[in-house]
């Protein structure tokens, strides 16, 4: 939706037609980068929080 109403707001503005698509472009790629760093972020979960066997997941 972000990238949609980027590039209408160019159109709007009289960007032609694939100059539009520059800055969507370096949009998405900057969102790709944040979610890559994120994920890099998540730490695992801790051992004591694992299911040993599955007469535990019956409770």
């Amino acid at each position: 939706m972000l990238v949609n109403y980027v590039r209408a707001y160019q159109v709007a503005h009289g960007v032609v037609g694939a100059q539009a698509y520059t800055m969507t472009l370096h949009i998405m790629a900057v969102l790709l980068v944040i979610g890559f760093l994120c994920n890099l972020l998540i730490a695992r979960v801790h051992e004591k929080h694992h299911m040993d066997t599955p007469a535990q997941t019956a409770n």
